[in-house]
């Protein structure tokens, strides 16, 4: 089966569900399980964020907050809705630099949308 990404990659998220939007953007790790959810009736990877940020959570009653996601949550994402930081050759690159700058920027945007009130709090 053809796929986007690859166990190992680093991509970036192109699209969530729309209560949990906020977490486009965001880069995440994807581990060797791909699995068909028939929930969203696609391909999944277990996911896990690069970063300690936090990510938008749809609750039960209709609000979203912002709350730290780990592999041990079991994160599934669908392989449509993420494309792979890849180089010329196929290979996994992100700088130290880019890292660093990427988590202070993601940082500023979590904290203004609790600020605007787009998202509950962050946890």
């Amino acid at each position: 089966m053809k796929t986007r990404c690859k166990p190992g990659d680093t991509a970036v998220i192109l699209y969530d569900e729309p209560s949990c939007v906020f977490n486009v953007g965001r880069l995440v790790k994807v581990y060797p399980t791909l699995q068909y959810n028939r929930e969203l009736k696609q391909n999944c990877w277990l996911i896990e964020p690069i970063d300690n940020n936090p990510w938008a959570v749809s609750n039960k009653d209709g609000t979203v907050t912002m709350e730290p996601l780990l592999l041990a949550n079991g994160i599934e994402h669908p392989d449509a809705w993420m494309l792979p930081i890849r180089d010329e050759q196929g290979v996994n690159v992100m700088t130290q630099e880019e890292f660093d700058a990427y988590e202070r920027i993601q940082k500023r945007i979590d904290e203004d949308l609790v600020k605007i009130g787009a998202v509950k709090h962050i946890c």
